[in-house]
């Protein structure tokens, strides 16, 4: 179905809301990982930095257990090329996991001065998961990265029949589109993002209940360099030992590698 006349101008209003609350000093860039040169060329050795992070939650879209004691974060862009690589891979790394030895956690990192309408998109998300439930929420971001082309392509006119396909109410989906406080949840996701060390999408959390030894960081880093001379810099290890933040759209074996190896710990 088509959307309301007034749902275009809300998305507009939608994205002029969030820039002043978007542009708090950080610069942002988008990675892809196949860029050899991404980090520092005299770098070498896995990277530790205090980072911070929000504690996975019920109020989290998690595809897995919220028990499972590996996480992976996935702070996305829905209109970022890569991110759509990597929610492919995702998708198919979920399969291969009971859901009590791993989760996917879905958390939004829109960056509107490569994406404007990626904003927009992000709440409408939520909005979906107002009214349809988790459920709901996933079927609509997994219908936006298989239709979008990338970099603003999708026409938003699309995005209530979207919803309406995923389970929710068109017209509590629009009234929710519209309310300001819907803006709050995709800011909140952003600012967690930008504290647990990413800055680029697609952005990895891997979040391990038992601590990341040393040799557990090596082999991580090991795996990462074998992407490139430099891929090791991709990853920040946390301080506190239980986290390991990845940027770029790793494939799918060397992510699963990593995750089975943080599963080995736990």
């Amino acid at each position: 179905m088509k959307s309301s006349n007034l749902f275009l101008p809300i998305s507009i209003i939608v994205a002029g809301l969030l820039i002043g609350a978007l542009t708090a000093g950080a610069i942002i860039f988008v990675n892809d990982n196949n860029d050899s040169s991404a980090g520092d060329p005299g770098s070498s050795g896995p990277t530790i930095s205090s980072i911070s992070y929000e504690s996975v939650d019920s109020t989290d879209h998690i595809r897995g257990s919220l028990d499972a004691p590996v996480k992976l974060v996935d702070y996305s862009d829905l209109e970022c090329p890569f991110c759509k690589r990597h929610h492919d891979t995702l998708n198919n790394l979920i399969e291969n996991y009971d859901e009590g030895e791993f989760a996917w956690v879905y958390r939004h990192f829109p960056l509107e001065a490569a994406h404007q309408k990626a904003i927009p998109e992000a709440v409408a998300s939520e909005c979906v998961a107002q009214s349809a439930g988790e459920e709901g929420f996933w079927t609509f971001i997994d219908r936006i990265y298989e239709e979008t082309p990338s970099n603003d392509g999708l026409d938003h006119d699309l995005l209530p029949e979207f919803a309406q396909d995923a389970g929710a109410n068109v017209e509590e989906f629009e009234s929710c589109f519209a309310n300001e406080e819907t803006l709050s949840i995709v800011e909140a996701h952003l600012e967690d993002a930008q504290n647990a060390g990413g800055t680029g999408t697609p952005y990895s959390l891997l979040i391990s209940d038992a601590e990341i030894t040393e040799d557990a960081r090596d082999d991580i880093y090991n795996t990462l360099t074998q992407l490139g001379p430099e891929a090791g810099s991709l990853a920040v290890f946390s301080e506190g030992g239980n986290a390991v933040g990845i940027s770029g759209a790793i494939p799918e074996e060397p992510l699963a590698a990593i995750i089975d190896r943080l599963i080995e710990l736990n």
